[in-house]
């Protein structure tokens, strides 16, 4: 090693001996210096960077089991699946809320927890569980779920909440607003719902594109049928939706027609969906067949007349063919009167008379377009499909929602069904 040094005013240059330097004085050892620039992020610009709430809270799932996981010194306790649990996503659920109540209603906590009243939500009853808003209500001792009963109350201008109403707009088939509403009250008490709930329908692109003009008709009294008390399904109307392409099995297999028979409780508004595979009059008896075994026997069938589809092309004049066949008059006749069941036909030319079922008609293919778009599905997919459409259209309220929380949940033709 070689030292510089000055002497005399002159510099020279002195080579040092290796064992001369010792190492173990500070001024002679090496360091090494290192820095880390570290950026902190808030959590609300997080929440407006991703707009998926279900990836939201998978995110939140997977932090809250590293942090576990690191706590664990056991290797055999940690979890390592590859996918989140249902208690990870509960927590990280409420682990999302907690984190937008003290957000947002940060003051409103800090009263409750000094023991002094909420002034902003005198009428909500607010109370504090694990740190968290709910509402209280008069429903303390009711059998509803512990969420309906005591709702998370959440601000309806923060972003995740609205990615959160889209989000169960999106798992309940893109619903209406009502719908949505009464499906959000579930767990959740969103401030200014019901705007909430128009603003996501209104901005949803797939409902804004199946969405059909609307003109006005001069309405004419109720028949007897909507008026008079009865059970579910006691006063049918029955109607056909189709024809939609089913894929076949095979690679190059041609897809075929299919339809839906739609029955329509005239008092409850209750739906029923049954997959038909042609307009063949065994197929028609078959579905009717299943629906008496699975719902009871009804009273009443009401129908269109065979004659309102005489100047239809194309698929409406398939159903021509069916109500014009004598054999499918017969095989009506030979399934009813054992039954005492009394079929209805309204009058030729004047379908507007079945406006009941021709709205549950409506209902059906507004979700499936939504749904399904332009793919294909097999009669078993289709059948499936049909049953989650029928859950969800059985689910609507009957009347418009209360703002009020002490009244419970929106009555729906699914509480006259299944209680």
């Amino acid at each position: 090693m070689w030292w510089n040094c000055v002497r005399g005013g002159e510099h020279y240059t002195k080579e040092v001996p290796e064992l001369l330097l010792d190492e173990s004085e500070p001024e002679f050892c090496s360091t090494v210096i290192t820095s880390m620039v570290t950026q902190c992020e808030s959590i609300r610009s997080v929440f407006e960077k991703i707009e998926s709430f279900r990836k939201l809270q998978r995110i939140f799932a997977y932090v809250l089991r590293f942090y576990r996981n690191c706590e664990e010194t056991c290797k055999e306790k940690r979890i390592m699946c590859r996918y989140p649990t249902t208690s990870e996503m509960r927590e990280s659920m409420k682990i999302i809320v907690k984190t937008v109540q003290h957000m947002e209603f940060a003051s409103e906590i800090a009263k409750l927890e000094k023991g002094e009243p909420s002034k902003k939500f005198h009428n909500l009853s607010p109370f504090l569980d694990d740190g968290m808003l709910r509402v209280g209500g008069r429903l303390r001792h009711s059998n509803l779920p512990y969420s309906t009963k005591h709702q998370y109350i959440l601000p309806h201008h923060n972003i995740v909440v609205q990615n959160l109403v889209r989000c169960i707009h999106k798992e309940n088939l893109h619903v209406g607003p009502l719908v949505l509403l009464a499906a959000v009250r579930r767990q959740f008490w969103v401030t200014n719902a019901r705007s909430v709930a128009r603003k996501i329908t209104r901005s949803c692109v797939q409902c804004f594109k199946v969405k059909p003009i609307i003109t006005g008709q001069f309405m004419g009294d109720l028949p007897s049928t909507r008026c008079d008390r009865s059970l579910s399904f006691q006063r049918v109307g029955l109607d056909f939706a189709g024809p939609f392409l089913i894929k076949q099995a095979g690679r190059n297999a041609a897809p075929v027609k299919g339809y839906i028979c739609v029955f329509v409780c005239m008092v409850t508004r209750g739906i029923h969906l049954e997959a038909v595979e042609n307009l063949s009059t065994e197929a028609f008896i078959a579905a009717l067949l299943r629906f008496v075994s699975r719902r009871g026997v009804p009273q009443e069938l009401l129908s269109d007349n065979g004659t309102n589809f005489v100047g239809a092309k194309h698929e409406l004049h398939d159903l021509y063919q069916l109500f014009k066949l004598q054999q499918m008059e017969k095989k009506i006749f030979e399934f009813c009167q054992p039954r005492e069941i009394k079929w209805k036909m309204n009058p030729p030319g004047a379908p507007h008379m079945g406006g009941m079922w021709e709205a549950g008609v409506k209902s059906v293919k507004t979700i499936l377009k939504r749904v399904c778009k332009t793919s294909l599905l097999t009669m078993v997919e289709f059948a499936t499909l049909l049953c989650q459409i029928e859950v969800v259209l059985n689910s609507r309220p009957l009347y418009a929602h209360s703002d009020d929380p002490i009244d419970p949940e929106a009555l729906t033709p699914g509480h006259f069904l299944i209680d």
